[in-house]
């Protein structure tokens, strides 16, 4: 693994990156309630957007929580832990629409192929779906028997895992009267999870340390290992599919063959 750049603008910690479909712009935001949009070849500020800092109420914080673009790349989403969520174009900062929850988002999803649906997971125990086109509530509310700390598309859209803290993760076909596939076997709650590029298997980390891969048709398990000596917080698929990458409590990012199991490299 090679190192290539470093952008320093950000002057408190960062709590999420996100890389744009293309590859080029990243948007970051951190503790300040600030978003920021970088191109990273020229390491310049292409939008700053502080929106969330404006309207968090004095007893809620505004960290921003989740960062998600468009499948065209014309908005962000962003989700703070007041419950604000704004969707806006990242080269103006102009607010398209925006949200507010009582409860606070962790994690926001765009749909893969349609720029209308975003969908989020609340400290209430459900996962939402924002038609930001048309409607100022949710087009669909899904419950929980608990919380949902993360929240996924699948990649043709039809289906979304989610991931709780008691240590399962389901799959959810939207198309098929909302058939479920549990994914249970974390003794830790879930941390993170990525869908295979193919969408066939679903990689999930948890702070049981280990991160498994699950067949996403029938939810069995084929591989656990092992990835951290602290827990796991992070996991993402290679575009091609055959590697992951995780990162822990431990301050490493590991990169893993997919098949095996085994680690190719990483870094600390």
């Amino acid at each position: 693994a090679k190192f290539f750049n470093r952008l320093t603008e950000p002057s408190t910690a960062v709590e999420r990156v996100k890389w744009s479909p293309n590859g080029k712009p990243l948007a970051a935001a951190g503790h300040q309630s600030q978003v920021i949009i970088w191109d990273a070849a020229s390491e310049s500020v292409v939008q700053q957007f502080e929106r969330h800092a404006d309207v968090a109420p004095p007893d809620r914080q505004s960290i921003v929580q989740s960062i998600s673009w468009s499948p065209d790349q014309q908005l962000v989403a962003t989700a703070c832990q007041s419950g604000q969520v704004f969707v806006w174009k990242p080269t103006t900062g102009e607010i398209v629409a925006e949200y507010k929850e009582p409860w606070l988002i962790s994690s926001l999803d765009w749909h893969p192929t349609d720029p209308r649906l975003v969908i989020g997971c609340c400290d209430d125990k459900t996962v939402k779906v924002w038609d930001f086109q048309t409607d100022e509530e949710p087009t669909k509310v899904m419950q929980f028997d608990t919380n949902i700390v993360v929240v996924r598309w699948s990649p043709d859209g039809d289906r979304i895992a989610a991931a709780s803290q008691n240590g399962d993760a389901r799959i959810i076909d939207l198309g098929q009267q909302g058939s479920t596939v549990t994914l249970g076997d974390h003794t830790g709650g879930v941390t993170d999870l990525a869908w295979h590029p193919g969408g066939d298997r679903i990689a999930t980390a948890s702070e049981d340390l280990t991160v498994k891969i699950w067949d996403a048709a029938s939810g069995a398990q084929t591989l656990s290992f092992v990835a951290h000596d602290g827990a796991a917080t992070c996991v993402a698929w290679s575009p091609d599919g055959k590697q992951l990458a995780s990162c822990g409590e431990d301050f490493k990012i590991k990169f893993w063959d997919a098949s095996l199991g085994y680690e190719r490299s990483g870094l600390r």
